[in-house]
């Protein structure tokens, strides 16, 4: 079957004077790729049926003119492409249009993630690299392109990650979110149109997540749960500052020094966004603090050495990593005392803050001011797992 092409105009979104551009749209064998004209124009003055600017434009008659041109132009090289070539896909047919190759997803992939590097975020550096290394296995092909990377394809590896390698939900979620990623900075960089973005309007590649959370009741359990002394009840303090300060990340209650805490207030600069920011702590929050500083340690709760240099990234990450594990173990035993059976991490005790401040009252904007959450989505998400608890609590009702 031959590749046919048509004028078309990409409604998806607008350029900033409220135009639209318009694209050639090569399709063959169901499947299509996209070429610009360089022209736009506003959507009531297109036809679509005809594919032609409408006359209500000032300049329709040029306009029209230079798209037919256009239109043979690309229609004569389709042809001398199928000439040599019939079973040549839309996406090779292009490549040779334009006399250029398929942008390399792992080169754009590397180039993102030695900014991160660059920009000290070597956490992130790593776990996107993991992410990048598992998806390269998956293709078992280290120069394959976005186009490559179609909704189909997309689909069947998050069936993959689910199925063969046994991936959660969020694990899953994460992945898929760099490979987003990845694709916007791509477009930002003018690496690929707006039309190569699988995830554009697509929502079913996410997959539904469960948020683990302690009820109140079982973050009493916790603080009232009899441990031995030693490090399973440094622990336990560890993440009860975290529950009781506001949900503060488990990198900067680790960081946390006595000068930033003041009165009752405390300051930090958030590690993972570079953002400063400052609250009042609770009554239960600014105890345990107070009885922590009372050990002369430089980081308040003990757990980085003294002589840390704060500026070589990679040691920093490497002991907050190592440290976080440990406080993890931790709290099995924590668990297993408090007669709690959920898996216990230092990142629930943020969850559980959230949700349960929520369900005491507090507003979903004063939630996010607090969590440092770009964006009220990222907070919306506890108002879901509350929604559920709520319907959970109805289904055993007798009537």
């Amino acid at each position: 079957m031959s590749a046919t092409i048509n004028l078309k105009l990409w409604k998806y979104r607008a350029k900033q004077d409220g135009t639209f551009p318009i694209y050639i749209r090569i399709t063959k064998n169901r499947k299509s790729s996209w070429l610009s004209t360089d022209v736009s124009v506003r959507e009531r003055d297109w036809d679509d049926k005809k594919g032609k600017v409408k006359p209500s434009h000032p300049n329709s008659a040029r306009l029209n003119a230079l798209l037919q041109k256009t239109e043979l132009k690309y229609q004569n090289e389709v042809l001398k492409v199928e000439e040599k070539a019939l079973d040549i896909g839309t996406k090779s047919i292009k490549e040779k249009i334009l006399g250029k190759d398929a942008t390399n997803f792992l080169q754009v992939a590397n180039e993102l993630m030695d900014s991160y590097r660059a920009q000290g975020k070597i956490g992130t550096y790593d776990k996107c690299n993991s992410i990048i290394n598992k998806l390269t296995d998956y293709i078992n092909n280290g120069a394959f392109t976005f186009e490559d990377l179609d909704v189909k394809t997309l689909m069947r590896y998050r069936s993959y990650l689910l199925e063969e390698c046994g991936n959660k939900n969020s694990t899953v979620n994460t992945n898929f979110k760099f490979i987003k990623t990845v694709f916007l900075y791509a477009q930002k960089m003018g690496y690929i149109p707006l039309t190569a973005n699988p995830f554009i309007n697509i929502n079913h590649l996410r997959v539904e997540t469960e948020r683990g959370f302690l009820s109140e009741d079982e973050i009493k359990s916790i603080e009232e749960a009899q441990l031995p002394d030693g490090y399973i009840s440094k622990a336990r303090d560890t993440v009860l500052f975290q529950y009781y300060s506001g949900g503060v990340r488990i990198s900067d209650v680790l960081l946390l020094k006595p000068e930033n805490i003041v009165k009752e207030r405390i300051f930090i600069t958030i590690r993972k966004t570079g953002k400063q920011t400052s609250h009042k702590l609770t009554p239960k929050a600014l105890n345990l603090v107070e009885q922590k500083m009372k050990e002369g340690k430089k980081y308040i709760f003990g757990y980085l050495p003294d002589d840390l240099d704060e500026t070589d990234v990679v040691r920093v990450d490497g002991e907050i990593s190592a440290k976080t594990a440990l406080i993890n173990k931790a709290l099995k035993k924590v668990a297993e005392k408090a007669s709690i059976t959920k898996n216990l991490t230092t990142h629930m005790f943020r969850h559980s803050f959230a949700t349960n401040a929520l369900q005491q009252g507090m507003s979903l904007d004063v939630l996010q001011s607090i969590l440092k959450h770009s964006n009220v989505r990222e907070t919306q998400i506890y108002a879901k797992v509350l929604d559920k608890k709520i319907d959970a609590e109805i289904d055993k009702l007798h009537f």
